[in-house]
């Protein structure tokens, strides 16, 4: 139901887009209807779409013809007046700019893919950032493409991974700039020993690697072994992908259980009415993002973004209010 709903509200925004536009005329629609903010330099600046526009791999979708293509081959083919779509499996987009969600057609280079893959693994240090769905996602690409240097201990490992891959918020929260899971934590390949990798969740590997606790020292220890007496990582910041190790105690899942119900009843009955009405006067609703909207709640009711998300997306305790507003 959700899914459909979502396509349905995407194509209905897709279509505002006037019908008999032609391709030489998209560029100026882009520039007045889907940026977040105008550009001061036409030619310099990146052009990032608002975001509520709809996303495939965090790069930008329009519906034109018929067909969902990523926004920047539609400004690259109206720029250049292209008519066919130069883009394919043999001819990939690299962007000058280094922010992949950018449309500028001047940030764009069609590129053999073997060129533009070995451009993706260098490290050239450039200060660019990128806007992310959510303010809390800007990465520095330099630190993110940073590779780990081998021959590591663990918590040097660990180290590394604080001083190339987090930024710090006022709150002295170290975001994570890397690969996040579903809810928001974040996740990171460890090498145990040669050969041996495996996929950690950073904000705990940090934590015991900074309070000299054994964590994935031995090679064959189940590095997320549900066994009895596990301790369950908790965020006392409840920010999923803070890796701050001194944000982060290890406590049994009793009393993480206990945790998470005060958390959540730290919204009431109008907060959740305020939510729930909210997502429903949101006529051009964010296709595909969650994010956006949970993060603004959550700093306003000063929860954590799951909390908020849970109202609307997971139908949880407040079910009795969906139904008394038609969402069940």
């Amino acid at each position: 139901m959700y899914s459909k709903l979502q396509n349905k509200i995407f194509l209905e925004k897709a279509m505002k887009r006037p019908q008999n536009m032609s391709l030489c005329d998209y560029i100026e629609w882009v520039i007045n209807n889907e940026l977040e903010g105008e550009p001061n330099d036409l030619e310099k600046d990146c052009w990032v779409p608002r975001k509520s526009r709809g996303r495939v791999r965090g790069r930008a979708i329009a519906y034109w013809e018929g067909k969902n293509l990523a926004m920047y081959q539609l400004t690259y083919m109206a720029w250049y007046e292209i008519e066919e779509n130069p883009f394919s499996q043999k001819l990939h987009a690299s962007h000058t700019c280094d922010n992949e969600e950018c449309v500028n057609p001047l940030h764009i280079v069609p590129e053999d893919p073997s060129t533009n893959e070995k451009r993706k693994l260098e490290r050239r240090g450039v200060d660019v950032y990128k806007k992310s769905q959510s303010e809390y996602q800007i990465n520095l690409r330099k630190e993110n493409k940073a590779i780990m240097p081998t021959g590591l201990t663990h918590k040097e490992k660990a180290q590394w991974l604080l001083d190339n891959k987090t930024w710090t918020d006022e709150n002295g929260c170290m975001r994570w700039t890397g690969q996040q899971n579903e809810k928001g934590y974040a996740r990171h390949n460890i090498t145990i020993t040669t050969g041996i990798k495996k996929k950690v969740e950073v904000h705990r590997y940090i934590h015991c690697m900074f309070k000299g606790l054994p964590y994935g020292e031995d090679p064959n220890d189940e590095w997320n072994a549900k066994g009895k007496g596990f301790k369950v990582a908790d965020h006392i910041c409840n920010e999923p992908n803070c890796v701050n190790p001194e944000h982060i105690q290890l406590i049994s899942r009793s009393e993480n259980a206990l945790r998470s119900n005060t958390k959540a009843r730290k919204i009431t009955e109008e907060d959740a009415r305020a939510i729930i009405e909210d997502y429903l006067s949101m006529d051009d609703w964010p296709y595909g993002s969650k994010a956006t909207f949970a993060q603004k709640w959550a700093e306003k009711l000063g929860v954590s973004a799951d909390v908020a998300r849970n109202i609307v997306f997971r139908k949880n305790r407040w079910k009795p209010l969906l139904i008394e507003y038609g969402l069940l």
